[in-house]
Protein backbone atom coordinates (compact mmCIF):
# COMPACT_ATOMS: atom_id res chain seq x y z
CA UNK A 1 0.00 0.00 0.00
CA UNK A 2 1.12 3.58 -0.48
CA UNK A 3 3.11 5.25 2.27
CA UNK A 4 0.41 7.75 3.26
CA UNK A 5 -3.10 7.79 4.70
CA UNK A 6 -5.38 6.61 1.92
CA UNK A 7 -8.85 6.23 3.36
CA UNK A 8 -11.49 6.24 0.64
CA UNK A 9 -9.01 5.71 -2.21
CA UNK A 10 -8.46 2.60 -4.30
CA UNK A 11 -5.06 1.84 -5.85
CA UNK A 12 -3.76 -0.37 -8.61
CA UNK A 13 0.01 -0.89 -8.69
CA UNK A 14 1.51 -0.08 -12.08
CA UNK A 15 5.13 -0.11 -10.98
CA UNK A 16 7.03 -0.22 -7.72
CA UNK A 17 10.55 0.68 -6.69
CA UNK A 18 12.58 -0.44 -3.70
CA UNK A 19 13.72 1.97 -1.03
CA UNK A 20 17.47 2.57 -0.96
CA UNK A 21 19.75 3.89 1.78
CA UNK A 22 21.10 7.40 1.27
CA UNK A 23 24.48 7.76 2.96
CA UNK A 24 27.32 10.29 2.79
CA UNK A 25 30.16 8.97 0.59
CA UNK A 26 32.67 8.64 3.46
CA UNK A 27 30.24 6.51 5.50
CA UNK A 28 31.77 3.07 6.30
CA UNK A 29 28.77 1.26 4.75
CA UNK A 30 28.65 3.40 1.58
CA UNK A 31 31.02 1.16 -0.40
CA UNK A 32 29.18 -2.08 0.32
CA UNK A 33 26.99 -3.49 -2.46
CA UNK A 34 24.15 -4.15 0.00
CA UNK A 35 23.35 -3.50 3.64
CA UNK A 36 20.56 -4.30 6.04
CA UNK A 37 18.43 -1.37 7.06
CA UNK A 38 18.98 -2.47 10.65
CA UNK A 39 22.68 -1.59 10.30
CA UNK A 40 21.64 2.07 10.10
CA UNK A 41 19.41 2.25 13.17
CA UNK A 42 22.10 3.63 15.51
CA UNK A 43 22.49 6.79 13.40
CA UNK A 44 20.34 9.95 13.12
CA UNK A 45 17.68 9.71 10.39
CA UNK A 46 16.09 12.45 8.32
CA UNK A 47 12.45 12.99 9.23
CA UNK A 48 9.78 13.66 6.62
CA UNK A 49 8.20 16.92 7.82
CA UNK A 50 4.59 15.85 7.48
CA UNK A 51 1.49 15.45 9.62
CA UNK A 52 0.94 12.04 7.97
CA UNK A 53 2.33 9.50 10.43
CA UNK A 54 2.01 6.66 7.90
CA UNK A 55 4.31 8.52 5.50
CA UNK A 56 6.76 9.52 8.23
CA UNK A 57 6.93 5.97 9.63
CA UNK A 58 7.41 4.46 6.16
CA UNK A 59 10.51 6.60 5.48
CA UNK A 60 11.85 5.93 9.01
CA UNK A 61 11.53 2.15 8.39
CA UNK A 62 9.38 1.96 11.52
CA UNK A 63 8.03 -1.49 10.63
CA UNK A 64 11.60 -2.86 10.87
CA UNK A 65 12.42 -1.29 14.25
CA UNK A 66 11.96 -2.48 17.80
CA UNK A 67 13.18 0.80 19.34
CA UNK A 68 12.27 4.40 18.48
CA UNK A 69 14.46 5.95 15.77
CA UNK A 70 17.24 8.43 16.47
CA UNK A 71 15.80 11.50 14.77
CA UNK A 72 17.80 14.10 12.92
CA UNK A 73 16.56 17.17 11.09
CA UNK A 74 13.09 17.33 9.56
CA UNK A 75 12.49 18.59 6.04
CA UNK A 76 9.93 18.61 3.23
CA UNK A 77 12.63 19.17 0.61
CA UNK A 78 14.62 16.46 -1.17
CA UNK A 79 17.32 19.08 -1.80
CA UNK A 80 17.66 19.76 1.92
CA UNK A 81 17.69 16.01 2.59
CA UNK A 82 20.62 15.58 0.17
CA UNK A 83 22.47 18.54 1.72
CA UNK A 84 22.08 17.11 5.23
CA UNK A 85 23.27 13.67 4.11
CA UNK A 86 26.27 15.15 2.27
CA UNK A 87 27.17 17.07 5.44
CA UNK A 88 27.07 13.81 7.40
CA UNK A 89 24.27 15.00 9.68
CA UNK A 90 21.64 12.38 8.79
CA UNK A 91 20.95 9.39 6.62
CA UNK A 92 17.70 7.96 5.40
CA UNK A 93 15.77 6.13 2.73
CA UNK A 94 14.70 7.26 -0.71
CA UNK A 95 12.95 5.62 -3.64
CA UNK A 96 15.30 3.51 -5.75
CA UNK A 97 15.65 4.15 -9.47
CA UNK A 98 13.34 1.67 -11.18
CA UNK A 99 13.46 0.86 -14.86
CA UNK A 100 10.74 3.12 -16.21
CA UNK A 101 8.18 2.05 -18.78
CA UNK A 102 9.16 3.05 -22.29
CA UNK A 103 5.70 3.65 -23.72
CA UNK A 104 2.79 5.56 -22.24
CA UNK A 105 -0.53 6.14 -23.85
CA UNK A 106 -3.69 7.84 -22.74
CA UNK A 107 -7.00 7.71 -24.49
CA UNK A 108 -10.10 9.79 -24.21
CA UNK A 109 -13.56 8.31 -24.16
CA UNK A 110 -16.95 9.84 -24.65
CA UNK A 111 -18.57 6.92 -22.84
CA UNK A 112 -18.89 7.12 -19.02
CA UNK A 113 -19.20 3.31 -18.97
CA UNK A 114 -15.73 2.94 -20.49
CA UNK A 115 -13.41 5.63 -19.05
CA UNK A 116 -9.95 6.27 -20.44
CA UNK A 117 -7.01 4.71 -18.63
CA UNK A 118 -3.24 5.04 -19.02
CA UNK A 119 -1.21 1.98 -19.95
CA UNK A 120 2.46 1.15 -19.93
CA UNK A 121 4.71 -1.23 -21.81
CA UNK A 122 7.75 -2.33 -19.82
CA UNK A 123 11.18 -1.84 -21.39
CA UNK A 124 11.77 -5.60 -21.52
CA UNK A 125 8.58 -6.13 -23.56
CA UNK A 126 8.96 -3.98 -26.69
CA UNK A 127 6.17 -5.84 -28.47
CA UNK A 128 3.63 -5.34 -25.69
CA UNK A 129 0.55 -3.55 -26.96
CA UNK A 130 -0.18 -0.01 -26.00
CA UNK A 131 -3.89 0.59 -25.52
Amino acid sequence: MPPFHHHGLRFETLHSAPRVAVLPSPHPLATRPSISVRELFHEPWIVADTDDDVCRDFWLAASHRSDPPLLGAATRSIDKFIQLVAAGEVLGLAPGAPTPPTRWSTASSSSPERPATPSASPRNSPAAPVA
